[in-house]
């Protein structure tokens, strides 16, 4: 009669021990089944070894090291920003002082569990205010699915050209899940206008009055050509 005694600090065998297996035949194999317990104080990542002692009574032997397996985490959704788009009025991709812009982002579930009750919101600026209700929900999201919702905003007309603004993203999910994106979504305010190249030159002398005997009036008419601003 064959018996089995496993031995771990981090584990139990769920049932009475030792494990019986009963006689052996020579060259012979037999298998048993035993269910696991693990210590909540283990964690993910940690490794778990198993000593063992077999014994027939007449015959013992202890090994230190029989087997030993690592915790996994327990399955878990895990929400990434996939693609970020930003679309401004002009459609020329500039973002001026003024503009209502909308932000479209793509959200994945990159995790082995699905998500339920997704919601995104993202943080306040005196450069912005936003114009879409906040949380903007993307409701259930499977594991290996991705969703794509809109966020508007509207870039302040006082903001400075070549102002930077970073708009930190927050994802939530009705598990207790929260993934922040400090730098969610990123661009430059830039000017409206570009400066075109040009000239000047006098067109003639107008209107010459003599006002004294020393001071001549002389009033001067100027055709500005091409130097100034075209809207971008």
């Amino acid at each position: 009669m064959w018996r089995v005694n496993f031995f771990s600090p981090d584990a139990s065998i769920v049932g009475a021990q030792p494990v019986l297996f009963g006689s052996i035949a020579k060259d012979g194999t037999k298998s048993k089944q035993v269910q696991i317990q693990i210590s909540n104080l283990v964690s993910a990542g940690d490794i778990v070894t198993f000593s063992s002692e077999i014994n027939s009574g007449s015959f013992q032997w202890v090994d230190n090291t029989n087997f030993s397996f690592t915790i996994s985490p327990p399955p878990a959704p895990e929400i990434i920003i996939q693609n970020v788009v930003l679309t401004e009025p002009n459609g020329t991709g500039n973002i001026n002082p003024g503009e209502t812009v909308t932000i479209t982002l793509t959200l994945k579930n990159a995790g082995n569990a699905d998500a339920t009750g997704v919601a995104l919101s993202i943080g306040s600026s005196p450069h912005y205010t936003i114009n879409t209700p906040l949380p903007v929900s993307y409701g259930s999201m499977p594991s290996g699915t991705q969703k794509v919702k809109e966020v508007e905003i509207e870039i302040g007309s006082n903001v400075a050209w070549n102002t930077f603004v970073n708009i930190p993203v927050s994802v939530s999910d009705d598990q207790g899940n929260d993934w922040n994106f400090p730098n969610g979504v990123q661009f430059t305010v830039i000017s409206p206008y570009v400066v075109t190249s040009g000239m000047v030159f006098i067109r003639g002398i107008m209107n010459v009055r003599v006002l004294t005997s020393s001071i001549w009036r002389v009033d001067i008419q100027a055709i500005y050509l091409g130097l100034g601003f075209r809207l971008m």
